[in-house]
């Protein structure tokens, strides 16, 4: 994601604009283990239009039943199905940038066919037959939806305490609505979570607050 008002940018945000008022379906996949471009980035969390599809690349080989894969597909979930995700996004991706699970980074992506299969990594870690290809055949008419980007500054020094807000806002956003099982799910396998690294474990002990909060009462 480049700067919010250079050329790049401007230029990238008009056509997207232009296509989208195609009725052009776009479909955003990211890797959780590229080294190079942040989640953020290649999926481009600050669009809000009901044509962006947004789906993760987990590599199966190392990311089964793992806490953070799961997190990020439920934040993409929640942008897939109208709602905001409260900056979960950005403020993970600091901690997934960089190759730390030993997975083959910045160019698997690229180099595997079922990415360009349409084919995609959902929430229980599963080949799923193409939610994207089902976005991209999608009839119904959005050329008269606005595109809005918001406005986005990369930190250099993350700030520790905005990713339990936004955490705060995920749960809030989710928590009567049809996604609150999954949330369920999601809580669960935080407890299980054993994360390795003084990186990964300082996340964890960020995110405690979050998994202690009570479920209101309905």
């Amino acid at each position: 994601m480049l700067k919010v008002r250079s050329h790049g940018n401007l230029t990238n945000n008009a056509a997207l604009r232009t296509i989208l008022a195609h009725d052009t379906r776009v479909t955003l996949i990211g890797s959780i283990d590229d080294h190079l471009v942040p989640m953020y980035s290649s999926t481009f969390s600050t669009a809000y239009h009901g044509s962006i599809f947004r789906a993760v690349f987990l590599d199966g080989r190392i990311h089964q039943h793992d806490f953070l894969a799961r997190l990020v597909a439920f934040a993409l979930r929640l942008r897939n199905e109208g709602w905001r995700d409260h900056g979960v996004m950005s403020e993970l991706s600091s901690a997934l940038m960089g190759n730390f699970y030993t997975g083959e980074g910045h160019s698997r992506v690229y180099d595997e066919p079922a990415v360009y299969e349409y084919y995609t990594c959902h929430l229980h870690m599963k080949l799923t037959c193409s939610l994207a290809l089902r976005n991209t055949l999608e009839t119904t008419s959005m050329r008269n939806m606005p595109l809005h980007v918001e406005k986005f500054k990369a930190r250099m020094s993350p700030n520790p305490y905005l990713l339990p807000w936004s955490m705060r806002g995920v749960l809030e956003e989710t928590i009567r609505g049809p996604l609150s099982h999954e949330l369920d799910e999601l809580r669960e396998e935080f407890a299980r979570w054993d994360p390795k690294g003084p990186k990964l474990k300082d996340l964890k002990w960020r995110m405690e607050g979050w998994s202690m909060a009570a479920k209101p009462k309905i």
